[in-house]
């Protein structure tokens, strides 16, 4: 009998360094990373500003680890039940009426998304305008270019069915956040020069601390995503879900904490809710170098409008319209213009980004990272309701859920 050649062992720098294959290690962590690296990183040293400089790495280290277990629930379950797609794995293993909770958070958590891209676009906006000594009132700074952007470019991208021509935006995000910290750490030196480090805060105890945990939890989250990259895997066992699960959460943690570390470091007191509005050292004019990044982001966040649109859309189309089969023209148009111009108009009223990152990591976040991923565990393995594991489980999750309800209701109770 013919001898089957065996499959020949690749070497460290093959594995390493080699293309990245579909359903490959790599490739798979690469995915988890871009689709949780976003713009909502830039507040993470506004984050150290509230609880210090310890405490506030502290909070990135803790988020991190809870992040890490939500996937690695998630892709118990999903390995389990052999189902790749986070709305069916629920109804799957928890029952119908999960399946429609679950498209339901996803449309909030989605819609919201949206929302906070056009708050940004009105911030990013009229800085690049100050930037380039250009001084406007606030609606023409902020609100007509907001409508321009939605109008001339948003809605005709949103409009067509497929855009898989855009799938270069989550990596241009990637690149372009990437910039942003290397440029924070590489400009430190400048701000070292002239910072009073004996001001540093190491830690803080206040309200602020609720706000500081949805913030770094909100940066972590990409946990609808793990089923289908779950299911993109060449072997798709559970060991090697968390082995994606962990380096994926460590290439997150990473440049998260030179960000935030860095950042906080070069403006002290001064810190600003988003790290790239911050003052240019003194020993520089005009900071064109991070006038060039937030020019990046502002491109970032008009394409990624459209590009995150179509999980909204189609989770609406589906769940609330109840239509399975391809809509029609009159309806998907609909749903996409309302989308717009809805995410459009909360954003000019309610532009508080840190209120809306409160809202996305407290509720939203603490849904889709802790809690239901802690339930999904709980149902696959059949654990009863007064095992001591499910009462550790609830308990530990539930009270991180808690503190991050508690930022969402400060948010709204504080003037």
């Amino acid at each position: 009998m013919e001898e089957i050649a065996a499959k020949p062992q690749l070497t460290w720098s093959q594995r390493t360094f080699g293309k990245m294959d579909k359903g490959s290690l790599r490739g798979s962590i690469f995915t988890l990373l871009s689709t949780a690296i976003g713009s909502g990183c830039l507040t993470l040293p506004y984050a150290l500003y509230y609880d210090g400089l310890i405490l506030g790495i502290g909070m990135l280290a803790l988020t991190a680890f809870i992040a890490y277990l939500g996937l690695v629930n998630i892709a118990l379950a999903a390995n389990t039940q052999q189902t790749y797609h986070y709305p069916s794995l629920l109804a799957k293993c928890m029952g119908p009426k999960m399946g429609y909770v679950g498209d339901a958070i996803m449309i909030l958590y989605l819609f919201s998304t949206l929302v906070v891209y056009q708050v940004l676009l009105g911030i990013f906006v009229p800085s690049i305008l100050s930037s380039m000594d250009v001084h406007q009132a606030l609606w023409e700074e902020r609100i007509i270019p907001m409508i321009g952007f939605n109008i001339l470019v948003m809605i005709p991208l949103a409009l067509f069915r497929e855009l898989t021509n855009l799938r270069f935006v989550s990596l241009f995000c990637f690149v372009t956040l990437f910039y942003v910290a290397i440029l924070i750490v590489v400009e430190f030196p400048l701000f070292a020069a002239e910072n009073d480090f004996s001001n540093i805060v190491w830690a803080k105890v206040d309200l602020n601390i609720f706000s500081s945990f949805s913030i770094c939890l909100f940066s972590y989250a990409c946990h609808t995503n793990m089923p289908q990259i779950q299911g993109e895997l060449a072997n798709t066992t559970y060991r090697r879900s968390k082995k994606v699960s962990a380096r994926g959460i460590i290439g997150i943690f990473t440049p998260y904490f030179m960000l935030a570390l860095f950042g906080y470091l070069s403006c002290l007191g001064d810190t600003p809710e988003l790290i790239i509005q911050r003052r240019p050292p003194s020993s520089i004019n005009n900071d064109w170098a991070m006038v060039i990044a937030k020019i990046g982001i502002t491109l970032n966040l008009v394409f990624s409008v459209p590009v995150n649109l179509p999980p909204c859309r189609t989770c609406i189309i589906k769940t609330i319209l109840r239509i399975d089969d391809r809509p029609s023209t009159k309806v998907h148009a609909s749903v996409t213009l309302g989308l717009l111009f809805v995410s459009l108009l909360v954003a000019i009223v309610f532009p508080n980004v840190i209120a809306w990152l409160n809202f996305m990591g407290g509720f939203c976040g603490g849904l889709l990272i802790m809690l239901i991923p802690c339930l999904l565990r709980i149902y696959t393995l059949k654990l009863p309701w007064t095992n001591w594991k499910t009462i550790l489980l609830l308990c530990f999750n539930g009270f991180f859920f808690a503190v991050g309800i508690t930022s969402v209701v400060l948010t709204f109770a504080r003037p």
